[in-house]
């Protein structure tokens, strides 16, 4: 027998012995009604063959799929509970607490910084210092920022304190390898004091005091975070 949907042929299929038979067909689109007509053919031999027919109409109306299924038919499963909301949420949590992190990170990076500088009241000393430098004194000026700027310095920051028994020079190996001071900026300096102090007492200039206060000037800004000017 054939079969037709809408006017045109879907198939041809073939009842077995009690006159059933089984056909699948999909529907290519469009909503209204649709004619579906089976036509079969009696053989009776000799050449003779009867037809009958019989038609049915349908109506196809536009299918409203669940929520459980998918345009296939097939059930896909379902977004849980908020999904999108954390799916967006999540991102920006993660950018939050990496931001946050690095911020920390920065902010105990410069307490850390803040709490190594020394803060000692220095006025007084500074202003002793130019006293010494405008009456003359020089070398008592050269002594007096090593033993109570620079030494302060290191007491208040490092609780550490020159011994009687130690030379300067010992005391400029000490800063290095002991408290990690930059060699760069101390060897230069405390070897400058050393020997304006012993190699040339009381000859000194006023150029070679200006040179000691340049060479301490990077060891102050560290110990104390501000340059080392002074204003004659």
């Amino acid at each position: 027998m054939d079969l037709f949907y809408n006017g045109l042929l879907a198939g041809s299929v073939t009842t077995d012995t009690n006159g059933t038979f089984q056909f699948t067909y999909q529907d290519p689109g469009g909503t209204g009604s649709k004619i579906i007509e089976v036509v079969v053919v009696h053989n009776l031999g000799v050449g003779v063959n009867i037809f009958s027919n019989t038609s049915h109409t349908i109506s196809i109306t536009a299918a409203i799929p669940s929520e459980t299924s998918s345009p296939s038919g097939k059930d896909e499963p379902k977004d849980p509970p908020f999904f999108n909301f954390f799916l967006v949420l999540i991102p920006i949590v993660i950018g939050g607490v990496v931001a946050f992190a690095i911020y920390a990170y920065f902010f105990l990076k410069k307490q850390k910084e803040v709490s190594m500088l020394v803060k000692l009241p220095l006025e007084g000393r500074i202003r002793n210092l130019k006293i010494l430098k405008e009456t003359g004194r020089l070398e008592e000026a050269l002594s007096y920022l090593f033993q109570s700027i620079y030494l302060e310095l290191i007491n208040a920051k490092y609780g550490r304190i020159k011994k009687p028994t130690e030379t300067i020079r010992d005391f400029a190996i000490i800063s290095v390898r002991e408290l990690n001071l930059k060699p760069n900026n101390i060897y230069p300096f405390i070897q400058n004091v050393e020997k304006i102090i012993y190699d040339r007492p009381f000859i000194i200039e006023e150029n070679d005091f200006y040179t000691a206060v340049a060479l301490f000037s990077p060891i102050y800004f560290d110990l104390t975070g501000y340059n080392f000017i002074l204003n004659f």
